[in-house]
């Protein structure tokens, strides 16, 4: 006979157990076993030639590539049933895409879940709920809706919004499986864990671990795609790491600190992919100091999310605690190594398994942030630190390399450009780019002058590897030649593998007797540069603490007055020049118009921070008239070299404004780029190049004679004009996702290994040398 005291014990011992089990059932169910997915369904009959419909998942936006469905339509026209299957519970939108559609009549809208129908709707009623993007007309023909496609081969776009497409009466029902489930597991785990000693603090440990993740992953809208493989694997990860902590410390410190860790980690990305739609990577730990510099032009405030997050941690970590004392568990110096040792073997088997082997390594930013999503954030960032090491190519041999130099040592290089300049200055001007390349209503004109510049003048498309951040980057394909697509995902050469001499523009030009500067009005250990600029050849670094007369514009430094301290040192040099310069006016962090003076062609987008970013464009175009006039009608010859390092990271409501919802391929990594000299030079439109390619047409354009090293650039520019870490572009247009399709074509293999042999081994010096 239990007396009330022990009746009691073991009432709060088994709500304690539920409690703490209560993560795990919800895994189990939520995400392994009984996941919350549901049909889309559409009855329509469709007129079309050759049609194609697309459905896209419409949760994180940058991803909906990945994670839709497309019919190809065939011969069928009269009474289609279109089902698109497993969207996750979270679905706000749904959108679809048609080509070669012309007329779309829809007579019945549903979702389905297992069997049930959770949202109905007739043609009618989803007229109401459905916004079109492209030369779409909406009628209302016997009751359906009907869409009438005035442009069928150009992809038009609809979205149907404004549903709960899952009831909450469901929800309820949802929940009341978990609750029941986990009594019941209770119950069973309840048994085994009567007969055992110091059980709560254990228990409390793993599973304040699981929660803590789980909570990650509600703060970053990622629950709906990770699997329960994936998940299970994130959560070992973390648990061993925490053991080995707590193995050093006391025996809850280390859930305590690693729990805490995780959960700020989560934060973080939840505001580097809002900032730059791309997770944290292992080589963005380099650029700590750069990101703490430039995190002044955002607005940074917790989600009730992740406020709720963190209570739930100090609650949990306090209960760990006062648990944990109570039970004053000792454990011996040998079990304590045991655990170490077993937490440090099982996790390299973590990183050797057949779940493990299925992980991504993708390049491409969007497939970063799909990993980021599917894999979880801990499993996709261990595997992209392992993946992050430089090894040598396949096939790769000093011999190899030898026999191109003699091939372009031999080659012989004529050009038709006679003058060289006495003056040139290279400018990389932060997130500029004309969107309207990418998609941006032509309307809408921020760079009147740019676009004016006719007359020896070469105008184009140049293609950066970044997006929305990672500046040093694309100045280091457009110093040195070197291409970030053979370098490992995320990388920063500047922080990571720049430690020794390196050929580039301003060591060419500086063998040349010209004088070599270059110009930042930021710190100066800004990516490392106060360290990597001598070993790139510039004499002078002037950064912010040697600009004079800087003024600011949206609380940064302006391109006009950088410009004119530009000037000011040139007027101070009787040499030929050779100045790169790094602006910094239209940095991210568009959310506030601060001083920004609004341009009224900026104001044809409705988003708040498209309109600020367009207006800070019309004001570089601005500064970059002052530039050329001052320099227009100079006895020295001058040549100017302006280009964009990446586009902006803009919020996802401006797929649609500024893309077109055209978000994939290489659409978001467009910037602009224009040649100009003050002396006769051959006009040129709609160049193509990425920036690796930037030495190239400066020396050709500047009537330089070619280093074989530039003679090897010039070969692989002409059959792949655009080569980027986010893909390829051939001659032909053709597309290609990445550099590993073509590892076979003889032109990239060059390429990738006299690209290691310059950065990461013995390289002959006459690759750089002209006779």
């Amino acid at each position: 006979m239990l007396s009330n005291k022990e009746r009691i014990n073991i009432f709060q011992d088994y709500i304690f157990s539920y409690l703490v089990l209560f993560p795990f059932t919800f895994i189990l169910l939520f995400i392994g076993y009984f996941p919350v997915t549901f049909n889309v369904n559409i009855e329509a009959t469709i007129k079309h030639k050759n049609g194609v419909l697309r459905s896209f998942n419409k949760k994180v936006n940058t991803i909906n590539q990945y994670h839709g469905i497309e019919w190809h339509l065939g011969d069928d026209t009269d009474y289609i049933f279109l089902t698109a299957p497993e969207y996750g519970f979270d679905l706000k939108d749904l959108i679809y895409s048609a080509g070669g559609v012309e007329e779309m009549v829809i007579y019945r809208f549903s979702t389905t879940l297992l069997g049930i129908t959770t949202v109905e709707s007739s043609g009618e009623k989803l007229g109401q709920h459905t916004y079109l993007a492209g030369d779409i007309d909406p009628k209302l023909i016997d009751g359906n809706f009907t869409l009438i496609f005035n442009q069928p081969d150009v992809e038009s776009m609809f979205m149907i919004t404004g549903y709960d497409f899952i009831p909450f009466w469901l929800w309820i029902l949802y929940g009341v499986i978990i609750l029941l489930t986990n009594a019941f597991a209770t119950i069973l785990v309840s048994f085994i864990l009567r007969n055992l000693k110091n059980w709560k603090g254990e228990l409390l440990s793993i599973s304040m671990s699981v929660t803590i993740l789980l909570c990650g992953m509600i703060i970053n809208h990622s629950l709906s795609y990770i699997t329960y493989d994936f998940f299970f694997l994130n959560w070992i990860i973390v648990f061993l790491v925490c053991n080995i902590i707590n193995c050093f410390t006391k025996h809850y410190a280390g859930t305590i600190i690693g729990t805490f860790v995780v959960l700020l980690w989560y934060c973080a990305n939840y505001f580097v992919i809002l900032f730059r739609s791309k997770p944290i990577m292992p080589s963005d730990l380099y650029a700590i100091t750069t990101a703490g510099e430039v995190m002044g032009g955002y607005n940074i405030f917790p989600t009730l999310t992740m406020i709720i997050s963190f209570v739930l941690w100090l609650v949990l970590s306090i209960i760990l605690v006062k648990v944990s004392k109570e039970e004053n568990k000792k454990v011996s110096i040998k079990k304590r190594v045991i655990s170490v040792a077993t937490s440090i073997a099982l996790f390299f088997l973590c990183l050797n398994n057949p779940i493990y082997n299925q992980l991504n390594t993708f390049e491409w930013n969007t497939r970063l942030l799909d990993d980021f999503y599917c894999e979880g954030m801990v499993l996709s960032f261990t595997r992209s630190y392992f993946s992050s090491f430089v090894r040598e190519p396949a096939g790769y041999s000093k011999d190899k390399v030898n026999a191109y130099l003699a091939r372009y040592q031999e080659q012989q290089v004529t050009t038709s450009v006679t003058d060289q300049p006495d003056r040139i200055i290279m400018i990389m001007n932060e997130a500029y780019s004309d969107l309207r390349d990418a998609g941006m209503s032509p309307a809408v004109d921020v760079q009147p002058f740019i676009d004016s510049l006719d007359e020896n003048t070469l105008h184009g498309t140049l293609y950066a590897s970044v997006y929305g951040g990672g500046t040093c980057n694309t100045e280091f394909e457009a110093l040195t030649g070197n291409s970030m697509a053979y370098l490992p995902s995320g990388s920063y050469p500047y922080s990571q593998f720049v430690h020794n001499d390196l050929f580039s523009l301003a060591k060419y030009l500086k063998q040349g007797n010209y004088t070599t500067a270059s110009f930042h009005a930021g710190a100066k250990d800004s990516w490392n540069r106060n360290n990597v600029y001598p070993h790139l050849g510039f004499d002078t670094f002037y950064s912010r603490d040697e600009y004079e007369g800087i003024r600011y514009l949206h609380l940064l430094p302006d391109d006009q007055s950088n410009y004119e301290f530009i000037e000011k040192v040139d007027n101070e040099t009787k040499e030929p020049e050779f100045y790169f310069n790094v602006t910094y006016q239209n940095h991210s962090g568009y959310e506030t118009w601060e001083d920004v003076p609004k341009n009224e062609s900026a104001l044809q987008i409705p988003t708040t921070d498209a309109q600020v970013y367009l207006s800070l464009v019309a004001k570089s175009d601005e500064a970059v008239e002052d530039l050329i006039n001052h320099y227009k009608d100079s006895n020295e010859k001058t040549m100017i070299i302006f280009f964009g390092d990446h586009q902006p990271g803009l919020s996802v409501e401006n797929d649609y404004y500024i893309y077109n919802n055209n978000v994939g391929g290489l659409n978001k990594y467009k910037t602009e780029l224009f040649i100009w000299t003050n002396y006769e030079s051959e006009k040129t439109e709609d160049a193509m190049a990425s920036a690796n390619y930037l030495p190239l047409l400066v020396l050709e354009r500047g009537g330089f004679e070619l280093p074989p090293y530039v003679k090897m650039l010039k070969d692989v520019y002409e059959q792949y004009p655009v080569i980027t870490s986010q893909g390829v572009i051939d001659k032909d247009g053709n597309y290609y996702s990445g550099i590993g399709e073509l590892a076979e074509d003889p032109l990239i293999q060059m390429y990738q290994y006299v690209q290691y042999a310059n950065m990461f081994d013995d390289i002959d010096d006459a690759w750089f040398e002209v006779k």
